[in-house]
């Protein structure tokens, strides 16, 4: 991207009070949302790769499961461990997700505001590996969550992305090397609904020290190769993290290999 454009992001995005993907998309808006062939390539790259199934967890830690309270489901996950399928409900949500970021991928490609997208994010002090949704002009991060329209009042009512959203978050900006993010979330049901939290990891003392003792906890597990307790709730087979859960049948026996 030139100087001038992305000192025109810059200008526009100080106008939306800095919130680059608002500005980013008002300005798109107004040219008319115009597609890019380019952004159609990139994006359909993405698509081909994704055909296939994404990568499990084996031998990393996703950064999709950083905010998850269960330490073990995140060793369960890296040990490649045995996951039972989701049921059809649970696919065609995960399957309205990844449409949803192939959506903003586009538009954000399009327009400019994103520079790329599904960035590789690696930090190997604590093995956590995976793709970032996008990098914003910027150089800050940009992370889409679609949400049920429950989910999306909560957050908004909050004012602030979930903890376990900005964990995720925390360990990508950490892994590189970067401090800003644009979370953005949309009401999958109504999705002209949407909104962008701008948050900066430095300015998150709890996110910041819960980073840290997760860094500990999950370094310690694998070199020790020991497994961190099952939640108390798991152990009585209920509750929501239970039954949400992949690993919930393979997960009571399980042992790191020898």
């Amino acid at each position: 991207m030139s100087r001038s454009l992305a000192a025109a992001f810059t200008a526009a995005a100080a106008a939306q009070g800095d919130l680059p993907v608002t500005a980013g998309v008002a300005r798109w808006n107004e040219a008319g949302r115009p597609i890019s062939p380019d952004a159609i390539a990139r994006v359909m790259q993405v698509m081909m790769a994704d055909i296939g199934g994404r990568a499990d967890g084996s031998g990393r830690i996703r950064p999709s499961m950083i905010g998850d309270p269960c330490n073990r489901k995140k060793i369960l996950s890296f040990l490649g461990a045995e996951a039972h399928e989701f049921e059809e409900g649970s696919l065609d949500i995960m399957e309205a997700g990844t449409w949803g970021h192939y959506r903003w991928q586009v538009r954000g490609l399009s327009a400019g505001w994103l520079t790329s997208i599904e960035y590789p994010t690696i930090d190997e002090s604590w093995l956590v590996k995976g793709s970032a949704d996008g990098i914003i002009v910027d150089g800050s991060l940009f992370e889409l969550k679609t949400t049920n329209s429950y989910t999306y009042d909560t957050v908004m009512k909050s004012g602030e992305p979930t903890w376990p959203h900005r964990m995720q978050c925390g360990a990508m900006l950490r892994a590189l090397g970067l401090d800003k993010a644009s979370i953005v979330y949309e009401d999958r049901n109504f999705p002209a609904r949407w909104h962008e939290f701008r948050w900066t990891l430095s300015e998150d003392e709890a996110i910041t020290f819960g980073l840290k003792l997760l860094r500990r906890d999950i370094r310690s597990s694998i070199r020790g190769k020991e497994m961190p307790p099952m939640l108390t709730e798991c152990l009585d087979m209920k509750g929501k993290n239970y039954e949400g859960c992949q690993f919930k049948y393979s997960c009571p026996s399980a042992a790191w290999p020898k």
